[in-house]
C-alpha cells in the first residue's frame, strides 16, 4: 500500500489505508453482483465496519430498509394511542377552569346524569304518580269503526282531488275507577304516542312552519321533553266492583281544545276518574288535534265568544250548563303541560295561578257539577249567578259587592242557570 511522509511535523508516521468496504460495495468495480455475494460470505466479524453494521438492542436491523418511525403502526398500538388521545382531549376538556362556561358545562352534564339515574326527561317534570281520590285509575284506548265513513269537509286534495278528511272511525281514551293495588295488563301508555314524528308536524302546522327542515326540530325537542313521559294510569286494569245498591258510575265525555289531544288532559281527567268518575277523552278529528288540520266551529271567531254562546245554547235547551273560568290560568292550565314545563308555560301564557291548586280548583268545580247534575242541586260556585258577560268585566259593582270574597279572586261565571 503507499505510503507518505510527513514533512511538517518531521516525524515519520505509516499509515496504511484499506479499501473501504460495506454489504453493497464491490470488490470488483466491474461486478455488483458478485460482489454482494462475496460481501454476504464473508462472516461479520472480518469486516472493518462489523459494529456499525451489526444490529444492536436500540438499532433496528439492517434487513429493514424503513426506518421504525416511519413503519406502519399495528392496529393494537393504533387503538391505544388513539384512545389515550381522547382520554387527554377528556382531560383537557374537564380541568378546572374559571369561567362561565365550564360552570355551565358541568352543571349540565350533572342534570343529564342525575336525570338519566333517576328515570326522568330532560328540562321537564313526569306526571304525578298518584291521584287524590280513593281509588286508583285504570285506563283503555278504544277505536269503534263507523258503518259507513264520514266526510268531515269538503277540502280535497289537490292532486288527486279526493276528499282530504274522512272519519272511519272513533277513537276515545277511557279513564275509569279500579281497587287499590289493582295490576295493569300492558305497560303504561306514554304521553306522547309513537310516532313522535306525526305529533310534532302537527304542531309545525300549528306554528305555520310545516318545512321538511323544520319538522326534524319539533321533532327533537319533543322527544327530548317528554318522549319517554308515561301516563301513571293502569292500563287494561279491572273496573272497580261495587257493593249496596247503587253499582253505577257517572259518565262523562271529555272533549280536548285547540291544539290538543286525549292525552293532553290525563292528570285532571285521572283525577275525576280517581273520584268514581268513568270519563270517555276523545280524539277529535275536525283539526283541533295535531294530526290532522280542517275548519271547524272555532274558526275565524274569538275562542271566549264561541265557548259562551255554545254553553248558552245548550242552557236554553237543559237548563243544566255552566261556563266558568278560574282567574290567573289560560287554557293550557288544566292540561299536564304545566306539571311538565311550570316556568316555559307560565312565560308563556301568562298564567300566574299556582299549577297544582288550578288543577285542584278545576277538578273540585268538575265534580260539583256532575253532581248537580244528579241530584239537581248545583251548590257553591255553580249556585252563583253570572259575575261577568265578559272576560275580566264585571257586570255590575252591586254583583261584585255579592260575590263570595273566596271565591273572587279564583272564579268568573259567564253562563249558569
Amino acid at each position: 500500500m503507499p505510503r507518505r511522509r510527513d514533512n511538517a511535523a518531521d516525524l515519520d508516521i505509516e499509515v496504511e489505508l484499506e479499501p473501504f468496504h460495506d454489504d453493497i460495495s464491490s470488490s470488483s468495480p466491474t461486478s455488483p453482483a458478485s460482489s454482494y455475494s462475496s460481501s454476504s460470505s464473508s462472516s461479520p466479524e472480518d469486516h472493518p465496519d462489523s459494529p456499525l453494521l451489526e444490529p444492536t438492542a436500540t438499532q433496528p436491523s439492517s434487513s429493514s430498509a424503513v426506518p421504525k418511525w416511519l413503519s406502519p403502526r399495528g392496529s393494537t398500538y393504533a387503538a391505544r394511542r388513539g384512545a389515550t388521545r381522547h382520554l387527554l382531549r377528556l382531560a383537557h376538556l374537564l380541568r378546572p377552569r374559571r369561567s362561565w362556561r365550564y360552570v355551565i358545562f358541568h352543571l349540565v352534564a350533572l342534570y343529564a346524569l342525575v336525570c338519566v339515574f333517576r328515570g326522568e326527561p330532560f328540562f321537564a317534570s313526569n306526571l304525578p304518580s298518584h291521584y287524590s281520590g280513593p281509588y286508583d285509575v285504570g285506563t283503555v284506548d278504544v277505536e269503534v269503526p263507523l258503518i259507513e265513513p264520514r266526510q268531515l269537509s269538503d277540502t280535497a286534495l289537490t292532486s288527486s282531488g279526493q276528499p282530504a278528511y274522512v272519519l272511519e272511525s272513533v277513537l276515545f281514551s277511557l279513564y275509569y275507577p279500579v281497587a287499590k293495588g289493582a295490576r295493569a295488563a300492558a305497560p303504561p301508555h306514554l304521553w306522547i304516542p309513537r310516532p313522535i314524528s306525526l305529533t310534532a308536524r302537527g304542531f309545525a302546522r300549528f306554528a305555520h312552519a310545516d318545512y321538511f327542515f323544520v319538522r326534524p326540530i319539533f321533532t327533537f325537542f319533543l322527544w327530548a321533553i317528554a318522549g319517554r313521559i308515561e301516563i301513571p294510569a293502569k292500563v287494561d286494569a279491572p273496573l272497580l266492583q261495587m257493593t249496596g245498591n247503587d253499582t253505577s258510575f257517572p259518565l262523562m265525555v271529555f272533549s280536548h281544545g285547540m291544539a290538543s289531544s286525549r292525552t293532553d288532559y290525563t292528570a285532571y281527567i285521572g283525577e275525576l276518574a280517581s273520584r268514581g268518575h268513568i270519563v270517555a277523552a276523545l280524539e277529535h278529528r275536525d283539526g283541533s288535534c295535531p294530526g290532522s288540520r280542517v275548519q271547524s266551529l272555532f274558526f275565524g271567531r274569538p275562542h271566549f265568544d264561541t265557548v259562551r254562546d255554545l254553553v248558552a245554547d245548550v242552557l236554553n235547551r237543559t237548563a243544566a250548563a255552566w261556563f266558568v273560568t278560574a282567574r290567573g290560568t289560560a287554557h293550557p292550565s288544566v292540561t299536564d303541560a304545566p306539571l311538565i314545563e311550570p316556568l316555559l308555560l307560565s312565560a308563556v301564557t301568562g298564567a300566574r295561578f299556582n299549577v297544582k291548586a288550578a288543577l285542584a280548583q278545576y277538578v273540585n268545580v268538575t265534580a260539583e257539577f256532575l253532581d248537580a247534575v244528579r241530584t239537581r242541586e248545583p251548590r257553591h260556585l255553580l249556585a252563583e249567578p253570572v259575575t261577568h258577560d265578559k272576560y275580566g268585566e264585571w257586570v255590575s259593582e252591586d254583583r261584585k259587592e255579592a260575590f263570595p270574597k273566596e271565591l273572587e279572586h279564583l272564579w268568573e261565571v259567564h253562563v249558569a242557570p
